[in-house]
């Protein structure tokens, strides 16, 4: 297997990885919240929906879309300088490569807008 090969199955099996261990680890913790509820049924507790919610729920802060449209753009803005350094070798790597960097960009600021324009006691609830 040549290099110009192995290099492009690497980069798509590493990414590929990437979300095989996300779903993996994601379905243990939801398994295992599971067992929790099933073990305190078992002993005769007695389970609220808030207290089930609770557990089952993911403890998010109020920022986070805050804080993953800051990390969108910042992929967007290193993706478009990684674009501006190739440009000095080829004026398309240029347009390419701020074409790919407006997909998490434009996500990003769509997670900023949803910061800003949600109201304020919706934020706290979440």
């Amino acid at each position: 297997m040549g290099v110009e090969i192995a290099v492009p199955l690497a980069l798509f099996c590493s990414v590929a990885l990437i979300f095989i261990f996300a779903f993996y680890f994601g379905q243990r913790k939801q398994a295992e919240v599971q067992q929790t509820i099933r073990k305190a049924v078992e002993n005769g507790s007695q389970l609220t929906p808030d207290l089930v919610r609770s557990i089952g729920a993911p403890k998010m802060p109020h920022n986070t879309d805050l804080r993953r449209g800051i990390i969108l753009i910042a992929i967007a803005v290193a993706i478009a300088l990684f674009g501006w350094s190739v440009s000095y070798y080829d004026d398309e790597g240029m347009m390419a490569m701020l074409g790919i960097a407006a997909f998490p960009g434009l996500v990003g600021l769509a997670y900023l807008g949803f910061h800003f324009l949600t109201p304020r006691q919706d934020r706290d609830a979440a």
